[in-house]
């Protein structure tokens, strides 16, 4: 048998005013929380936190802003 081999390439032009913008959106993220023992080696944690993004996205009207509360078990 004689092994059958493909060779092929491809390329793409990228377009210049595209390289420039960026559309990552970084966060801060503010949490602050309480730690309570239950045991010698167990504890529970409860945080709320929010997620504020860095800068607005004028790209989509779309709400970055996350609430919530974390919930921890260490054992």
């Amino acid at each position: 048998m004689v092994p059958i081999t493909n060779n092929f390439s491809t390329s793409n032009v990228a377009d210049p005013e595209g390289t420039h913008q960026s559309n990552f959106m970084g966060f801060y993220n503010i949490s602050m929380g309480y730690k309570q023992k239950i045991s010698r080696t167990n504890a529970v944690s409860l945080e709320p936190f929010v997620k504020v993004p860095m800068q607005n996205s004028n790209a989509q009207k779309l709400n970055y802003l996350g609430m919530g509360v974390r919930l921890k078990f260490d054992f």
